[in-house]
């Protein structure tokens, strides 16, 4: 593992926070380096928004898993994969902004994000994971801009609101009813302009 001047690894230099914010979550990584199975913040209680820009094109895999008190992500442009469990149990995380460069969400990126009511898909998503959505039990509304409905895994929103309305370009509503496994939303897909 590689580190900066300032001790911190390279996979987190693509995150804009404050070097006491590390201190006091205990993930500084001058101390002992975290285990390749845990995420760079996992379990961080201290973090209640995040800014991520663009110098990695892949958020890893557990990077914010279990931070429980984390509300609020923006993802800057640049950004194509966010690899699986990466948000995994944010149980407040309230809104993600996520860019346009955003290519493929891994397996249960968002599993237990019981605070989240909506969820925007940029218009470039080409793959969504094996219950993405897992127990985001009030997630009711999701923005798909994307034309083509993305290639997926099976029950990507798997336990969420009973309300779930998908929206989709007005002119992919068909597209989207017929591809597989979009197929098991078909009644809750509905034509959006955007």
């Amino acid at each position: 593992m590689s580190f900066n001047n300032n001790g911190i690894s390279k996979e987190m230099e693509w995150v804009i926070l404050s070097e006491e914010a590390l201190r006091q979550s205990g993930k500084l990584y001058d101390q002992e380096p975290i285990p390749a199975t845990k995420g760079p913040f996992e379990g961080c209680d201290t973090l209640t928004e995040v800014v991520i820009d663009n110098t990695e094109r892949k958020i890893p895999y557990r990077a914010y898993a279990n931070c429980s008190n984390l509300t609020s992500v923006i993802i800057e442009e640049g950004v194509e994969e966010i690899d699986a469990f990466a948000f995994a149990s944010c149980s407040s995380l309230k809104s993600i902004a996520l860019p346009e460069s955003l290519t493929t969400l891994y397996d249960c990126v968002f599993e237990g994000c019981e605070s989240l009511t909506e969820l925007t898909l940029p218009s470039q998503m080409e793959w969504l994971g094996e219950f993405l959505c897992y127990h985001c039990d009030n997630l009711s509304k999701v923005y798909c801009k994307a034309p083509v409905p993305p290639e997926a895994n099976s029950d990507m929103f798997f336990s969420t609101s009973e309300n779930l309305r998908i929206y989709v370009p007005s002119r992919s509503v068909e597209a989207y009813r017929s591809a597989e496994y979009w197929s098991e939303y078909a009644d809750q897909i509905v034509g959006y302009d955007f």
